[in-house]
């Protein structure tokens, strides 16, 4: 049964990721914790400061409650301000259908929600489809959608985890043990219930991603019947070498010679694409990202490389909640890891990486290509601000692209 060990294989590593750095690295920021990104980064700058929190948040595991509509002001960054753009913020469910696909239709049978982020004034000037990494939630990447947000886009990002398709019936795949197949089709199927809610109300889609999440980015739009849904692209460490080929997703699977089919599948869609690489990241290699990007469309697709990056590094936490049976709340895991590695500087500069850099370059560019193609607010991208400020681009960041659009909007001086 060679489809049930790699299923084994994905439990092991879950179990090993407990130890691990880079996957600890990754959870959500709930509401109930106290402080604020910025708090954070100014109590734990200190390597002992954040050992000392790291054993706290360890003894103490902490509750997420489940979170109602609010507004909140919010920075170019997407941290919370008392001056910038306020943005309305709330947890909704999917719809029970898809929008018309290229293939058969897929009888959704799973209830599922998601976060969505929106300007509080005004109307939003496009849509995002935003689809977190494995093991993830929305909110491990809670700033980015703010900022995107309030760019003046509408954001659904879909809570698609692997507790939810454990023990549940996946369209599409037979088979409950196959848990990888699961995981990614749920999330496609979630990304193309996300488009269902909006596609009708706004003429202008982009599709965000990480990891498993940034591969269902890439996926997506190929299913769609009206190519016209996609007009933008941008995926952090999409995971190409680890996905699975099933049904809804044949071509990106780990073998390169298949690459070029999925974009010959987006038909008369032409989105931009960008791929982002992180040169620390072990989980998803710079060279399969590269991989990804030689079978896009040269003269539509970028390629940009983040040297001081790993795979956890665009996220705002690595936090796992653990849902509690019967109630509204869930007990925290990573905390150790995360108050260890995101409150210290020290040990970041010690594995080569620095994620105040990697996230804010990632939101920055973010903005740009979505003002390009969106016509969103063009110059949040120049308001993002890092600890310190970068004195050096080519230190950090390489573009590789062929498209005269791209190569303008994402260069950096």
């Amino acid at each position: 049964m060679r489809g049930s060990s790699s299923d084994l294989k994905l439990a092991c590593f879950v179990a090993a990721a407990v130890g691990g750095f880079e996957l600890a690295a990754k959870a959500p920021k709930a509401d109930a914790w106290s402080l604020s990104p910025a708090q954070k980064k100014m109590a734990l700058k200190k390597t002992a400061k954040g050992v000392s929190a790291a054993l706290l948040a360890l003894a103490l595991p902490q509750v997420a409650r489940s979170a109602e509509w609010k507004t909140v002001i919010v920075d170019a960054n997407g941290e919370e301000a008392t001056t910038g753009v306020a943005v309305k913020q709330g947890t909704v469910e999917l719809p029970m259908r898809t929008p018309p696909l290229s293939r058969e239709a897929v009888e959704v049978s799973r209830k599922a929600k998601a976060v969505v982020l929106l300007p509080a004034e005004g109307s939003p000037k496009g849509g995002v489809v935003f689809l977190h990494g494995f093991s993830q939630q929305p909110k491990n990447y809670e700033t980015m959608l703010r900022a995107m947000a309030a760019s003046g886009l509408e954001v659904v990002a879909p809570k698609t985890w692997l507790f939810d398709v454990i023990f549940e019936k996946v369209e599409t795949v037979s088979g409950w043990w196959k848990l990888r197949a699961k995981l990614q089709s749920a999330l496609i199927i979630d990304g193309l219930r996300s488009v269902e809610m909006l596609r009708k109300e706004l003429g202008v889609l982009s599709f965000v991603g990480h990891s498993m999440g940034g591969a269902g980015a890439l996926v997506v739009p190929s299913l769609l019947r009206d190519g016209k849904d996609a007009a933008s692209i941008f995926v952090m460490s999409p995971l190409s070498d680890g996905a699975v080929k099933t049904e809804l997703n044949p071509h990106l699977a780990g073998d390169p010679a298949t690459y070029p089919k999925l974009f010959d599948a987006y038909g008369s869609s032409e989105p931009e694409i960008v791929l982002v690489s992180a040169d620390q990241d072990q989980i998803v290699s710079p060279s399969s990202v590269k991989d990804v990007y030689d079978a896009a469309p040269p003269k539509r697709s970028a390629l940009a490389r983040i040297m001081v990056g790993s795979h956890v590094g665009y996220e705002d936490s690595f936090r796992i909640p653990i849902p509690i049976p019967f109630t509204n709340g869930a007990v925290t895991l990573f905390s150790f890891w995360d108050e260890l590695i995101f409150g210290s500087d020290a040990i970041q500069g010690f594995f080569g990486v620095d994620y105040d850099v990697q996230k804010g370059l990632s939101i920055a560019l973010l903005h740009r290509l979505n003002a390009a193609v969106s016509g969103t607010t063009a110059d949040l991208a120049d308001k993002v601000v890092f600890d310190t400020p970068v004195e050096d681009w080519e230190a950090v960041y390489k573009l590789t692209s062929h498209s005269p659009l791209l190569k303008r909007v994402l260069t950096l001086q």
